[in-house]
């Protein structure tokens, strides 16, 4: 075969074409000189495209936008974190920010391989019509998955809870202890059961606030006088307790069946909400003991008719 019967094929075509047929007929390769030739035309070939590839500005283009999109990328990264130090809303003990950053860089990641693909003249449509029928495929597939993602994401972003956050999902009230963009774990603050939740169901998570209420009861028969001083002194005796940031007492709540409730607002953290509940019915108990206050629970009155004529005469019955 002579030289001109190759410049109908492209250089990459002719340099696979030269392999293959040096791979098949690996045994006589070195007995004909059609095989010869064939070899030395692969490797002055090979050698042509190194050479017009390292001398264009391709390669050296691909380089400076790789260090460009690192610079970039670096100096982004720092800006933010600094701004968002500042905001009495960051909370940086947790991976939020990095799983964001993360997410951020795999994307900035895959578009710059597509913009150095371009530049190096590969064709990407194809690889793009593919790509799509594929993320069809794998978007119904993938469906529960991605919605955790979703989730995830924008939970990060509106910086709904972090790490370390007491929350309430369902029966559970617990701290955060790991999340991602998957799931989230909390540990209940009960009895340290550990809860998985996929993120997709965290729109009936509850974030906890650093107060609650507490209704306590105090008998009818008792003089108001007598009741506002024993509310008085739970109330300091609470606010001395070393977990309580504030002890409010808010007064008469509600009239029930057998008791007038009135509300404290305890403000603590939400771990120590529990023992602070517990705290507070002991000091009730303390109080109203020393005071002579019995708690009230539901009676029933009786009453009995001891004679049957006074009924008739009155004439309740027919």
């Amino acid at each position: 075969m002579k030289k001109n019967d190759y410049e109908p094929y492209s250089s990459w075509t002719l340099v696979l074409e030269g392999f293959r047929f040096v791979f098949q007929n690996a045994k006589s390769i070195v007995k004909t000189r059609e095989a010869d030739f064939r070899l030395l035309f692969v490797y002055n070939k090979a050698m042509e495209l190194i050479e017009n590839y390292f001398f264009s500005y391709k390669p050296y283009l691909s380089i400076l936008l790789i260090v460009i999109s690192v610079i970039v990328w670096t100096n982004l990264k720092k800006i933010v974190i600094k701004h968002a130090k500042k905001s009495e809303k960051a909370n940086f003990s947790s991976t939020a920010w990095q799983l964001t950053f993360n997410f951020v860089k795999y994307i900035l990641g895959f578009i710059l391989i597509i913009l150095i693909m371009q530049i190096n003249g590969i064709n990407v449509s194809s690889i793009a019509a593919g790509v799509g029928i594929v993320s069809v495929v794998v978007g119904f597939a993938l469906q529960d998955f991605l919605n955790d993602w979703v989730m995830g994401l924008s939970i990060v972003w509106e910086g709904y809870f972090s790490v370390g956050d007491i929350v309430r999902y369902k029966e559970c009230v617990g701290e955060v202890i790991q999340f991602n963009f998957k799931m989230t774990k909390i540990k209940d603050m009960n009895d340290g059961s550990v809860w998985v939740i996929s993120n997709r169901y965290l729109s009936e998570i509850v974030l906890l606030g650093n107060w609650f209420d507490v209704d306590v009861p105090a008998a009818y028969e008792v003089e108001l006088s007598k009741t506002q001083r024993a509310m008085h002194e739970i109330q300091e005796k609470m606010n001395a307790l070393e977990d309580v940031k504030n002890c409010m007492y808010l007064g008469a709540q509600a009239f029930e069946s057998s008791s007038i409730s009135y509300r404290f607002r305890i403000f603590c953290s939400p771990l120590a909400r529990n023992p602070l509940r517990r705290d507070l019915f002991r000091i009730l108990q303390e109080v109203y003991e020393r005071e002579g206050l019995s708690i009230p629970y539901d009676q029933l009155d009786v009453h009995l008719i001891k004679e049957r004529e006074d009924i008739y005469e009155k004439g309740d019955l027919a």
